[in-house]
């Protein structure tokens, strides 16, 4: 697989992951939590990013959009430690 490849389907998972936030959010009426609204952001920064590495075939931006696509999970773990500790 090539990394032009690589970079369109995680621009496209990560596009894809907002799209649903926003279905739950506006859809199914499912209000996000304050972590939730902070997942988004690296999300949409790799979205971007996966744009700029199609137009650029730059490769050290696939690097920066999986940076940033892991920042998300960074999140989402910290958010399942937490919500652990309290229950």
């Amino acid at each position: 697989m090539t990394g032009r490849r690589l970079g369109l389907i995680a621009a496209f998972g990560s596009l894809g992951m907002i799209i649903t936030a926003l279905g739950f959010q506006y859809i199914g009426e499912l209000p996000p939590c304050k972590m939730c609204y902070l997942q988004r952001y690296p999300h949409i920064a790799a979205v971007g990013i996966g744009i700029l590495f199609l137009m650029l075939a730059y490769r050290r931006l696939l690097l920066l959009g999986a940076l940033s696509a892991s920042t998300t999970g960074v999140i989402g773990i910290y958010q399942d430690r937490k919500s652990t500790r309290l229950n």
